[in-house]
């Protein structure tokens, strides 16, 4: 008779939980129910909601910057042509790489305008190390020759070749540093490159303002800027 009653007694206890389970869940989704329509009849709360999924929307896309002070100093180490054109080789699939990222346009099309700076005095410096390449060619032929006066006379051409390049990559260098040259964008450049990617440009409110990466940190010299964006791939020629 006990074993009876205590078989009865959890039958029980089990259809009490189940029962006491699904009329806790009947009044969370009661609740929820009220919330969403408390919320829709709120306009205020409507618009906190959206501007909070705006604000996630932005805050989740990737930033997009770019640093041409260690490329440069590749560049700038370069000793061979061979080199350099390496160097270049990999600028433009970079180049393209960001382009075909998802992110803002407008730091796209800075990225992209750096390293087209920086394309070309790579390009420049290609084209001098060819030049002292031939220089130091005809130099060992006349020293193979026992010609010493055309030697030392192509040394000394080759030496002041060097060392005026040697000082342009210097400065250059520094430059960079301080946010100038390679690392230095204006908004006429900037409006190029978007048009270029396909998307539309709102102009600063000062036609001089420039973009520049100064010790990782990116600085913008100008007034507040809207940029409008829209899908587009970037073209690297030079």
């Amino acid at each position: 008779m006990e074993i009876k009653e205590t078989q009865y007694n959890h039958v029980t206890s089990a259809r009490e939980y189940l029962d006491d389970k699904e009329k806790i869940k009947e009044q969370k989704e009661q609740t929820i129910l009220e919330e969403q329509e408390s919320e829709a009849a709120d306009p205020i709360k409507q618009m906190k909601q959206e501007r909070e999924r705006i604000r996630r929307t932005f805050s989740n896309k990737k930033n997009i910057s770019y640093d041409p002070q260690k490329d440069l100093n590749s560049i700038n180490s370069a000793v061979k042509s061979s080199q350099v054109r390496m160097i270049v080789g990999r600028l433009r699939s970079e180049a393209i790489r960001i382009s075909k990222t998802q992110g803002d346009f407008r730091q796209k099309a800075v990225a992209v305008a750096k390293i087209k700076k920086l394309l070309k005095k790579a390009n420049i410096k290609v084209k001098r190390l060819v030049n002292e390449e031939r220089i130091d060619a005809k130099r060992k032929k006349a020293e193979k020759q026992k010609d010493m006066a055309e030697e030392k006379r192509l040394a000394k051409d080759l030496a002041l070749k060097r060392k005026k390049r040697k000082a342009l990559e210097h400065q250059d260098a520094v430059n960079c540093a301080k946010g100038l040259g390679v690392n230095q964008v204006t908004e006429a450049e900037i409006r190029e490159e978007m048009r270029l990617l396909g998307a539309e440009y709102t102009e600063y409110t000062s036609d001089t303002a420039v973009e520049a990466t100064i010790g990782g940190e990116q600085y913008t010299y100008t007034d507040e800027n809207v940029s409008v964006e829209a899908e587009g791939s970037v073209d690297v020629t030079l």
